[in-house]
């Protein structure tokens, strides 16, 4: 007579129904010693004995209740557990490959090394669980709540985890390499280190997530959410991230060539120092750029860049980050009035960047002709208007609210002069025309 484990027997009955429903109302329906001693009766009637632990882990299965139980290195392969609740379990190096896992409950246990290759997990609630090193290449875990869980270097490979909820997982150095992220949630996670390569992750959200050091490439991320997300130090190349939004993501020092940002909004987000490649960024009228963004203009002018001169000034503007759009405007002076129609014509062709093309213009007109900005302050100091006229002059590269503060510090000092006395309603004179000047 076969001296059988809970294990073996749950899989040589997972056929005979029958078998197992009858079995399964002795232990819901009896106490739970009671329960026992009738199902070793039962089941040595048929010439399957179970040892007493065996027996108790046994009804466990048929209650599908393994809370807790010791399933380390167990050969779960191809079972039917549907529902089960395995919270606290330990399952370190246990194989539930090919099994039916749906809906099953994993809060905080300790599936360490599993395999669960081919395993279906779907609507699995996995929250605060360690799955650091696992092995679940092409798991389906659509639906999945893996809530704060542990992910480090686990092998997700052609998994599903669409409309899974992943937040605030640690995933360092996991790979996901062609997996589906369909409208998942990531946000808060930690993801450094990583291989997301040619994931489909249309509709994912990566809000405020860590994503240092990853590679992402050839992925497709259509309408991502990467707010505030930190992707420095990473591979993005070829990605398509159409109509996400990117604002005030972090990609410093990353490989950016190639990615699509048609539509996305990329407000505030960093490119400080990322590689675009000879193949540059692609983006369209509706890419929302902040105006202030040296990195991502540089970009758009260099992608229309045709002759070395309109080369050079691209580049130049993504290094010279201490000039605003005046100072990038006198710059301009320089050059030959086809390079201006050119660099208007190339900003213009982004709707988020047109306000200040046209405030360009305007500078560009009035300092073509020989005008700028000009204080007038002869009325009240012939010497202050001299030293307020000269100050503006050196300083037009500053922006409007930067040049009012800069002249209300020079202005104050040049009241502790000797020749510059001036009464109460001079001063106030003068600080009105600052106002004025700087649109304050």
């Amino acid at each position: 007579m076969i001296m059988h484990t809970a294990t073996t027997l749950y899989r040589l009955l997972g056929t005979k129904h029958q078998l197992l429903a009858r079995m399964t109302w002795i232990v819901t329906h009896y106490p739970a010693e009671e329960a026992e001693w009738l199902l070793q009766k039962f089941l040595s009637r048929r010439s399957m004995p179970l040892s007493e632990d065996e027996c108790a882990r046994f009804c466990a299965f048929l209650k599908k209740d393994l809370q807790g139980v010791d399933l380390q290195k167990e050969n779960l392969t191809n079972l039917h557990l549907e529902g089960f609740n395995f919270a606290k379990a330990q399952l370190q190096g246990a194989n539930l490959s090919g099994s039916n896992l749906r809906g099953a409950t994993f809060t905080r246990a300790n599936l360490t090394g599993t395999r669960c290759y081919h395993t279906q997990l779907q609507g699995a609630v996995l929250r605060q669980a360690a799955l650091c090193d696992a092995d679940l290449r092409h798991a389906d875990l659509t639906e999945a709540n893996l809530i704060d869980a542990n992910l480090t270097r686990a092998n997700f490979a052609e998994a599903t985890l669409s409309h899974a909820n992943c937040s605030r997982v640690q995933a360092q150095q996991a790979y996901f390499a062609y997996a589906v992220l369909t409208d998942s949630t990531w946000d808060e996670a930690n993801l450094e280190g990583a291989c997301l390569n040619a994931i489909e992750g249309s509709g994912v959200s990566f809000a405020q997530a860590r994503l240092r050091y990853t590679t992402v490439s050839h992925a497709v991320m259509k309408e991502a959410n990467l707010r505030q997300a930190t992707c420095s130090s990473s591979d993005w190349s070829y990605t398509n991230l159409q109509r996400a939004t990117l604002m005030r993501a972090d990609f410093s020092l990353s490989n950016l060539q190639g990615i699509n940002v048609e539509d996305a909004s990329l407000d505030h987000c960093s490119c400080r120092a990322a590689a675009f490649g000879t193949a540059g960024l692609r983006y369209n009228s509706k890419t929302s750029i902040d105006v202030n963004n040296h990195d991502l203009i540089s970009m758009v002018l260099l992608s229309r860049a045709q002759t070395a001169v309109q080369k050079q000034f691209a580049l130049y503007i993504r290094h010279e980050t201490n000039l605003c759009w005046s100072g990038f405007t006198k710059l301009l002076l320089c050059h030959s009035t086809e390079m201006r129609l050119w660099v208007k014509e190339t900003l213009w062709s982004v709707e988020s960047l047109q306000a200040s093309v046209q405030e360009y213009e305007r500078y560009l007109t009035r300092w073509a002709a020989g005008e700028g900005l000009v204080v007038e302050l002869r009325h009240i100091n012939a010497s202050l208007h001299h030293l307020m006229n000269e100050e503006i002059r050196k300083q037009a590269s500053l922006k409007k609210d930067e040049l009012y503060w800069f002249l209300r510090g020079v202005f104050t000092s040049a009241c502790q002069q000797p020749g510059i006395v001036l009464s109460e309603e001079q001063h106030a004179a003068v600080i009105h025309q600052l106002r004025v000047l700087t649109n304050q």
